[in-house]
């Protein structure tokens, strides 16, 4: 028997989880019947899981999932986000779905005790719940107060080496932004979201000037911050000093025109956009938060600043600048620990261990 696979995700616009649910898909369908499923918004990543030849589905409530999953016989839910995760595990315990699993792609600060409080009554209808990095188990542990032994971290934000390139040179790249070879490239990959820290970028990008006047900072993202971050540039004269892109779909041809990578969240997990950095060797300064620092070591992989120090990361950029030598080599051993420790590859495969031990057990139970 084949089992029966629905990935079930909040929206597939563009993101770190929605591009993770379709590698899932495209790797596990060779294997088993995938389906992909979303309640709220659709998006780019949509069109590619259809292209893929996975079928998507849309619902528009807990009846519709629960349809769905009788009609076409799902064995396996697995849950992203925070609203599929609540949907989908009640849907799978009333259609008595044998394996439901939960991923927890983030720390969720915006959470009030009630969302908590959800999340943990139906955390018991889960045979597990999977957070990508210590910090975030820690939070299931302490805020939502989920039973440890429901708890596994897995990994799941990585990276492909072998599409994750650059297509075009460095020089290519810089000319269509408009920037000249000899200009200091910032670089800031986020939703513009104050969670992302993007509200934190005009006054940073003043501290930067007094140090390096020849810089230029390019964003790529878009989000619900973009008006007042455009008005915020326009009253503190940098316009000639930051380009916002939107959302881009570029992003190592970008990367590859950086010379710092600058990480401003207020919160993060594990976050991809990271290890995105590390991988194509761009020298990276980051806001100490959440599982930042398992990713990355200070001054071995790239330089941590405590969240919220402005000063501090407009230091630790000035010195990625300025120590070039020491940059290109802490830049080195992060392309390196990438490479060895979250590859796309390694992910999928701890992905599959997880299937086979949870089908095996629930199944044959059965």
């Amino acid at each position: 028997m084949t089992p029966n696979i629905l990935h079930l995700i909040t929206s597939l616009k563009i993101g770190g989880t929605e591009t993770l649910v379709a590698a899932l898909c495209h790797s596990q369908k060779s294997r088993y019947n995938v389906y992909a499923g979303y309640i709220k918004e659709p998006g780019d990543v949509l069109d590619d899981v259809r292209a893929d030849g996975v079928p998507v589905q849309k619902f528009s409530g807990l009846l519709d999932l629960c349809r769905f999953l009788r009609r076409n016989q799902i064995h396996v839910l697995h849950t992203h986000l925070y609203r599929a995760n609540i949907l989908g595990r009640i849907a799978g315990a009333l259609c008595r779905t044998p394996v439901i699993i939960s991923s927890q792609h983030g720390i969720d600060l915006w959470r009030k005790p009630h969302h908590s409080l959800v999340d943990r009554s139906t955390a018991r209808f889960a045979d597990c719940i999977l957070p990508d990095s210590e910090a975030a188990k820690t939070k299931l542990l302490t805020r939502e107060r989920i039973a440890e032994d429901k708890i596994r971290v897995l990994r799941s934000c990585a990276v492909d080496p072998s599409t994750f390139v650059s297509k075009r040179t460095r020089e290519e790249v810089r000319k269509e932004l408009g920037v000249a070879d000899n200009v200091t490239v910032l670089g800031c990959i986020a939703r513009l979201h104050r969670e992302k820290g993007m509200d934190r970028l005009v006054p940073l990008m003043k501290l930067i000037m007094a140090r390096i006047p020849n810089i230029v900072v390019i964003v790529a993202g878009d989000g619900p911050l973009r008006d007042d971050l455009e008005r915020e540039i326009q009253a503190a004269g940098l316009r000639d000093h930051v380009r916002i892109l939107g959302w881009r779909r570029d992003i190592p041809d970008l990367l590859s025109a950086m010379d710092v990578f600058c990480l401003l969240s207020r919160e993060e997990s594990f976050p991809r956009v990271l290890l995105e950095a590390m991988l194509l060797r761009c020298p990276v300064a980051a806001m100490n938060v959440g599982g930042v620092s398992e990713a990355m070591a200070h001054e071995t992989h790239g330089l941590l600043v405590p969240d919220g120090d402005l000063a501090g990361m407009a230091a630790a950029i000035t010195t990625l600048v300025e120590s070039r030598e020491e940059a290109g080599e802490m830049a080195d051993r992060g392309r390196e620990r990438v490479i060895r420790k979250y590859t796309l590859d390694r992910m999928l495969a701890d992905t599959e261990l997880l299937y086979r031990e949870l089908i095996d057990r629930k199944l044959k139970k059965s």
